[in-house]
């Protein structure tokens, strides 16, 4: 099943780009609407990544924390994160992708008002603690509803803007640590302005639609048709939807089995890459270094504290315009893929593998 699932989509999607419907179709500006609505939730986990380094050194005098005590401030969030991405998989499946979206509108809306009126440095851990697993909840399912919902011939296209969204969030985290570090009081406002992307995602969902693919794995045939209707021209509603229970029939005739890692040396790789990736990305240690920039660079020699954050926010800039290449070269890479992988006479897909 797993395997099946990872290659449903590009199944589903292959003769689409193909050129199912004659030629090349732009998609309504909805599509961009969702996308935006649904990104709020990387900018929110960038802004939280950023805001910290920023207002620690601030929390740190307010709250007179030791070092231990402001370990446990940034890691609380770590360990929520990873609960609330732990449930987020089977709460997507079960009760959909837009539902626990808006669900983690609402939690990380309630943690960042908690922070904003803390009086106490256990009233910290508790918000820090639910914005992660608001955090966790949405990094689980905005890309999986990303994916679900956008065109194919857009959908990476789509999926790194919402990792410019990310950055986008640090960039923004470190602007507002800057503005505030003068403010008395000024990490109420750091902490607490993140409510306001959240809220602004919680009404965009209560208007956007589930993910087509969902409703279709759940049997609500019309309910997807009107879903891609929303985000497609009429003209390709009905042979992507044929397409998307086409896979989910494939699937239903093949089960995963941990052989098949043994079997299938394609899919061994696949997730060795996969994992490794992963893995790596943390074991570097950049996002201690993140969460501690702006503490580090104190320490490092710079004596005033506004001086300090303002250069944090330095180093939260350089990362925008990075991710926005990386927007510009997934364009050039899809073009690329839909020629050499997407074409007729050039199919990837044999059913062996599926």
């Amino acid at each position: 099943m797993v395997y099946a699932a990872a290659t449903a989509i590009n199944e589903e999607t292959a003769p689409l780009l193909a050129g199912a419907t004659g030629e090349h179709v732009r998609h309504p500006r909805t599509v961009m609407v969702l996308t935006a609505f649904a990104a709020i939730g990387g900018f929110l986990f960038g802004y939280d990544t950023g805001v910290i380094s920023g207002a620690m050194l601030l929390l740190k005098d307010r709250f007179s924390l030791s070092a231990t005590q402001q370990e446990l401030v940034v890691s609380l969030t770590v360990a929520g994160a990873i609960v609330g991405a732990a449930a987020g998989g089977r709460l997507t499946d079960q009760f959909g992708r837009r539902p626990i979206i808006i669900v983690a509108a609402v939690i990380f809306t309630a943690g960042a008002a908690l922070l904003a009126i803390a009086t106490a440095w256990i009233e910290l851990l508790v918000g820090r603690a639910i914005l992660g697993v608001a955090i966790g909840l949405a990094s689980m399912t905005v890309p999986v509803y990303l994916a679900e919902t956008a065109p194919a011939e857009s959908r990476g296209r789509i999926l790194v803007i919402n990792n410019l969204f990310i950055t986008g969030g640090q960039c923004v985290a470190g602007l507002v640590d800057g503005a505030f570090s003068d403010v008395t009081d000024g990490w109420r406002y750091m902490l607490g302005l993140a409510a306001a992307p959240a809220i602004m995602q919680l009404i965009g969902f209560l208007f956007l639609p589930e993910s087509p693919r969902w409703l279709v794995e759940h049997g609500r045939y019309e309910q997807a048709r009107a879903a891609l209707r929303y985000v497609r021209h009429e003209s390709v509603v009905e042979p992507e939807l044929a397409q998307i229970q086409k896979s989910f029939a494939g699937q239903e005739q093949s089960s995963f089995r941990w052989s098949d890692l043994q079997r299938l040396p394609h899919l061994r790789r696949a997730l060795v890459v996969g994992i490794g990736l992963q893995a790596f990305q943390q074991l570097c240690g950049i996002n201690t270094v993140m969460y501690y920039s702006a503490t580090i660079l104190k320490q490092a020699g710079i004596a005033s504290t506004s001086s300090a954050i303002w250069s944090d926010f330095l180093d939260h800039s350089i990362r925008l315009p990075i991710s926005l290449s990386l927007v510009r070269l997934k364009k050039y890479a899809d073009t690329l893929a839909s020629r050499l992988i997407y074409t007729p006479t050039h199919h990837t897909y044999p059913h062996t593998h599926t």
